[in-house]
């Protein structure tokens, strides 16, 4: 149970249209702290693009151990070691210190006494950074109550029933299935309780993304992946190759990701309905029986439900189980790659849950896998149709609102995850440009506003089930400094460390009150609270005063914010 990874990544990068193109805007009388002189200043700031930045070189090691604890069912421990190397590195305008000033004198204007009148702000290229660090996560997910992997908090493997260690209930594995057909309750390709892990991790992921900061969240994963950085620690389990093509989707025409298609594709996600999608398997009116269906009549038991998706089970099901079932298939998938309109050939087709089912028969590369087509056929079209828990077609009282022919029934109790993660910054620096000496970002010298921490913790949690749902968030940021410059009237400047937590209670009416009412239809209401305990960050110089531009109200005006959200989605 545990895994050793090295990756290396080396990227060419090019700046954005907007970091090379946005029109140049001068704001007048703008608050701008001068480290040179330690003081506060009004001066004109200048922003825009800066047409002459270059491509940045990336050139990145990491080495990672995850490993799957024997004790806690769906917990992994992963440390790994991050080195970044970067040159020609585009970055926003650094703090006005001596080092800077000396590097690009032609960005901070003076009058004739030394004070600070005009800064331009457009990014710049630093020609190298270097980081060295080390991160250790924690994360825990699972079923409270219910059926499915996980059900019982801390239980362990071999405390689980045996239907559950194969993978799916019922008839024990082989038992009325053919020898060629795939495993009951197993992906295509036969492993078994893969499905079952994915779909509980795309559950996961589908709540954080749907949240009411879902959209922030969505954009911070889809940069880390669009940069090259592993993510399974902060979403465990989910299909890598999945999020790589949502990330890829997004991407407009300059390869940068387009905040308009990334809320597109979140507005999709967040519009399925939690019903169709993958669940665990097996069980009653599950499993691949229930896949396979036996041909009985709609409404009868053991066949298709009656009404439009058991029209459109049976319109799969002749699809696929046709003697050039794959070759349908395959334009069927192209169809719907290119957005086309499939409902002239599966009826009640639910275009949200498109890629749920293509996911499931693609390849590790990306391309449709005969094998994982005929493992998908085998079990439409092989199974025998026995009786017991294997009955059925699709899941008994889903959604008539579309098809998806691999839908699963979801587990009856609540979902729970937690995210532990811990950074360690060993070494940071950035050279400004040839012939200088290094900033050392933990030693006082960062470029950013605030410093540079050498530790930082962030915590995710979350319990969700039944229409409603809580989620849990904390960040820890450790204590900074940024060094004066060593003339009359500079001091050091101190930042202490902060932690803040955020609340959102929520629930969904409609499956909280059962209605069927169109008027409370994705109707969410959510308590919302930022920053619970008010947290201040504190700043001070050697003097034990706080600098004009770092009073607490100027960096967090809001600091408590109470509020309630309601949302419908149509």
């Amino acid at each position: 149970n545990l895994d050793l990874t090295a990756t290396y990544i080396f990227r060419e990068v090019a700046p954005s249209l907007s970091a090379l193109g946005d029109p140049q805007v001068v704001n007048f009388n703008l608050p701008v702290f001068d480290f040179t002189n330690g003081v506060t200043v009004l001066a004109d700031v200048t922003t825009g693009g800066n047409p002459n930045l270059v491509a940045e070189t990336q050139r990145d090691w990491k080495f990672a151990a995850n490993w799957e604890l024997p004790f806690w069912d769906g917990a992994r421990f992963q440390v790994a070691y991050i080195r970044n190397r970067s040159d020609d590195v585009v970055s926003a305008f650094p703090q006005v210190t001596p080092e800077i000033e000396a590097a690009f004198p032609d960005r901070i204007t003076r009058d004739a006494a030394g004070t600070l009148v005009a800064l331009d702000r457009r990014q710049v290229s630093f020609a190298e950074t270097r980081a060295d660090r080390v991160n250790f996560s924690l994360n825990l997910r699972g079923n409270i109550g219910g059926s499915g992997r996980g059900s019982s908090p801390g239980a362990r493997r071999g405390d689980r029933p045996a239907e559950a260690q194969r993978g799916g209930g019922g008839a024990p594995s082989g038992a009325g299935r053919p020898a060629s057909a795939a495993p009951v309750g197993g992906p295509p390709g036969g492993r078994a309780g893969g499905g079952s892990d994915r779909g509980a991790a795309f559950m996961q992921f589908r709540e954080r993304i749907c949240a009411d900061d879902g959209l922030e969240v969505l954009t911070r994963l889809a940069t880390a992946i669009a940069n090259g950085e592993d993510i399974s620690a902060q979403i465990p389990g989910f299909n890598s190759q999945r999020l790589r093509r949502m990330v890829e989707r997004a991407k407009g025409e300059d390869g940068q990701i387009d905040p308009t298609r990334l809320a597109a594709i979140r507005t999709r996600i967040c519009n399925m309905d939690p019903s169709a999608t993958p669940g665990p398997r097996g069980g009653p009116q599950g499993g691949a029986q229930g896949e396979a269906n036996s041909g009985r009549p709609a409404g009868a038991p053991g066949g298709p439900p009656a009404g439009p998706i058991g029209e459109g089970f049976a319109a799969f099901r002749n699809l696929v189980c046709a003697e050039d079932g794959e070759a349908r298939l395959r334009e069927l998938v192209a169809r719907i790659d290119r957005g086309e309109d499939v409902s002239d050939v599966i009826p009640g087709f639910d275009p949200n849950m498109a890629g749920l089912m293509i996911d499931r028969i693609r390849g590790e590369d990306g391309t449709l896998s005969s094998e994982r087509i005929a493992g998908l056929r085998a079990r439409f079209c092989n199974a025998d149709g026995g009786g017991g828990a294997q009955q059925g077609g699709p899941p008994r009282g889903a959604p008539s609102g579309g098809f998806n022919p691999l839908a699963r029934r979801n587990s009856s109790g609540f979902r729970y995850f937690l995210s532990l993660n811990h950074t360690i910054e060993l070494d940071n620096e950035i050279l400004i440009a040839p012939g200088l000496d290094p900033l050392d970002q933990l030693d006082g010298q960062a470029t950013s506003a605030f410093g540079l921490p050498r530790h930082t913790s962030r915590l995710e949690a979350g319990l969700f089930g039944q229409g409603v749902g809580v989620r849990f968030s904390g960040r820890y940021t450790g204590s900074t400094r940024l060094d004066g410059s060593g003339l009359p009237g500079s001091t050091n400047v101190f930042f202490n460390d902060l932690a803040t937590f955020d609340l959102r209670l929520f629930t969904n009416i409609d499956q909280l009150t059962g209605s069927t009412s169109s008027l409370l239809k994705n109707v969410r209401v959510s308590l919302r609270a930022d920053n619970i305990f008010d947290a201040q960050l504190n700043v001070v110089d050697e003097n034990g005063d706080t600098p004009l531009n770092f009073q607490p109200f100027l960096i967090d005006p809001v600091g408590r914010f109470v509020g309630i959200d309601i949302r419908k989605l149509f």
